[in-house]
């Protein structure tokens, strides 16, 4: 590492791509089992660079987002919107409607948050 972070600098991210891919294996195994229609996504406020999401992308990975910034990198990074599930106990009313607009899944929290955001699709015309 002392080698690696001479060569390219600090904060240095470096990612073990085979553990990663057994990791994201033994999840889809596990699911397989038990589930017929399933996503496995992603936290992308667990590290907001663009390399572990790049390559979970490859094996179907999609991202659970609780803001713009994560909603933002995990397009960034290549997620397609229809693997973006939109998370947050606080949503901005721009980060429903960037949601509500690219059709991405919104985990409704609380109740009430519902009529929030069908009044928001309203005004787009959606």
């Amino acid at each position: 590492m002392v080698e690696l972070a001479k060569e390219y600098g600090t904060p240095l991210y470096v990612l073990f791509e085979d553990i990663i891919r057994d990791n994201y294996k033994k999840y889809q195994n596990a699911l397989e089992k038990e589930c017929e229609d399933y996503l496995i996504c992603y936290a992308v406020k667990a590290n907001t660079t663009f390399g572990i999401p790049k390559y979970l992308v490859k094996l179907g990975s999609g991202a659970d987002v609780a803001s713009e910034y994560e909603l933002q990198s995990a397009l960034d990074a290549g997620i397609p919107p229809e693997k973006i599930r939109a998370n947050g106990n606080c949503k901005s009313k721009h980060y429903l409607e960037e949601c509500i607009t690219k059709e991405i899944i919104i985990n409704v929290d609380p109740e009430v948050e519902l009529e929030v955001i069908n009044a928001i699709a309203k005004e787009l015309g959606i």
